[in-house]
């Protein structure tokens, strides 16, 4: 194969990257908008439990290194947009280690293809002045 055809191998899998990088943005800024415009952008929640609920939930919390509000979502289990979310986030992630390894196979592949030009263009460049 041609150097010009790793090349376009490399552009490809760059842009394909790039493209799925602005997917995942744009589908964040979706959520937040949707979330805002129905009163859902509010971060915390008030927590209605008698004290010891709630400092046995404080004290697992903290066991765990998470938030109270953290442990109370994973209790109560997460939205269809933060599955579909995550689901997004892993192929994302996954498209970027391959896209990484190809990317790197890709310019090893020609520079190996430029060096061999560099050497076959001196060996021309010798031949020529004698």
């Amino acid at each position: 194969m041609s150097s010009e055809h790793y090349l376009v191998v490399a552009v490809t899998i760059m842009l394909t990257v790039l493209f799925s990088l602005l997917i995942l943005i744009m589908w964040k800024f979706h959520n937040q908008r949707n979330r805002s415009a129905q009163g859902a952008g509010r971060k915390g929640f008030e927590l209605l439990a008698s004290p010891g609920r709630k400092s046995r939930l404080q004290e697992e919390a903290s066991h765990t290194k998470i938030s109270v509000g953290e442990l109370i979502r994973q209790r109560i289990g997460s939205t269809p947009e933060e599955s579909d979310l995550a689901v997004y986030t892993a192929q994302l992630r996954k498209a970027t280690a391959e896209a990484h390894t190809e990317l790197a196979l890709a310019v090893t592949m020609v520079e190996t293809v430029v060096d061999a030009l560099q050497k076959r263009r001196k060996e021309v460049e010798l031949y020529f002045q004698d």
